[in-house]
């Protein structure tokens, strides 16, 4: 018995002595939207998701179903009014998913071919951006444009 009351004892004084650490910061949250341009809707998901998967460590993604149907609701509104602001669209989009951050892969044909892509990672709460980045895709598959969005991440 006395071996346990010693035991307990020294267990009670490491947890005391040893530092607490610090809680873990939250991640910021950040709205992948949907992915826009000429585009297959097979192509669009698998670069929405390979979207995500490139910012998962940075952030706190909150992507889909949900948000491209929101997205495409606001837009919509939005362009119905003679002074259509797109910085309102950004700011409901991230106030509905609670998030300060929006992501968006842009890619837009310029011929059979070729494709120019733009990157966007937009701070919705300072009104900014935070990465914009465009590049030509030459002879483009979704596997081109996967890399060259790998790329743009950086």
């Amino acid at each position: 018995m006395k071996k346990y009351v010693v035991l307990f004892l020294l267990i009670l004084m490491s947890m005391s002595v040893l530092p607490q650490s610090a809680p873990a910061k939250e991640k910021t949250r950040a709205v992948v939207m949907p992915v826009g341009g000429t585009l297959t809707t097979e192509e669009k998901s698998v670069l929405e998701a390979r979207l995500a998967r490139l910012f998962d460590g940075r952030y706190t993604i909150i992507s889909g179903a949900e948000v491209n149907a929101y997205a495409a609701k606001v837009l919509r509104e939005e362009n119905q009014k003679e002074d259509c602001d797109l910085q309102k669209c950004y700011t409901r989009i991230a106030a509905q998913f609670n998030a300060e951050v929006l992501i968006a892969f842009k890619p837009l044909r310029k011929d059979e071919t070729a494709i120019v892509a733009t990157l966007v990672v937009y701070d919705v709460i300072d009104g900014r951006d935070i990465l914009r980045k465009t590049a030509d895709c030459d002879h483009c598959t979704v596997d081109k444009l996967e890399k060259l969005m790998e790329q743009m991440s950086r």
